[in-house]
């Protein structure tokens, strides 16, 4: 005869109880326990689910930013003369915006790190494009961006092509001012200006 205990794990189980030689009282405590014990196990398997689900997107968010950090501040130089401070988040999703309210997307290329958004000039649509080379500096506190150039698409009336010879409209240097992500025991580390793990993967066009 099977022994209560296991009675109760086979109909926890979702098997089918024979109630024959069994009063009804019994069986029905039976059946209910079993019910009670499978709500249990049910209940414990969803939280350890969510729990499992949480350390996740902990460990997610504890992960190495591609660009070693999320927030830069960018300087900015349009003429000789005139230079202004841009804050620019990189998203992990190769999406960016800046504090002017502009957004684009981002990615690594051959030559660094690239850039695009729209914008208007004029009452005209266009797109700036940014390219920056990447100092990682592996040994100091933040990365760096350098010999950063701005680029225009060529407005509607222009009787060339948008890409076509664009107008250089600024220079840029960077550093990282957000929280450093990398891994401070430099055993993952890159140490020069290749495709950091977990980057945008690379956008090649005819454009460029």
């Amino acid at each position: 005869m099977m022994r209560p205990s296991a009675l109760i794990l086979y109909v926890a189980l979702g098997g089918s109880l024979p109630l024959i030689g069994c009063s009804r009282g019994f069986g029905r405590r039976l059946l209910m326990q079993g019910r009670t014990a499978a709500d249990e196990w049910e209940a414990s398997t969803r939280q350890g689910i969510l729990e499992s689900a949480a350390i996740e997107a902990g460990r997610e968010s504890q992960e190495s930013h591609p660009l070693r950090t999320q927030d830069w501040t960018l300087q900015i130089r349009s003429s000789p003369w005139t230079r202004r401070e841009q804050e620019v988040t990189f998203h992990r999703n190769g999406t960016m915006s800046s504090n002017d309210g502009n957004k684009g997307e981002w990615w690594f290329d051959v030559g660094g790190l690239y850039w695009d958004v729209n914008t208007t000039i004029r009452a005209a649509p266009t797109v700036l494009h940014h390219k920056a080379e990447l100092h990682w500096n592996v040994f100091g506190s933040q990365p760096r961006m350098f010999r950063g150039t701005i680029t225009r698409d060529r407005l509607p009336n222009s009787p060339l092509p948008p890409w076509l010879f664009r107008p250089v409209v600024g220079s840029f240097i960077g550093s990282g001012v957000g929280d450093d992500t990398a891994d401070t025991s430099y055993r993952h580390r890159q140490t020069g200006t290749s495709e950091q793990a977990g980057a945008p993967p690379p956008r090649r066009t005819d454009r460029y």
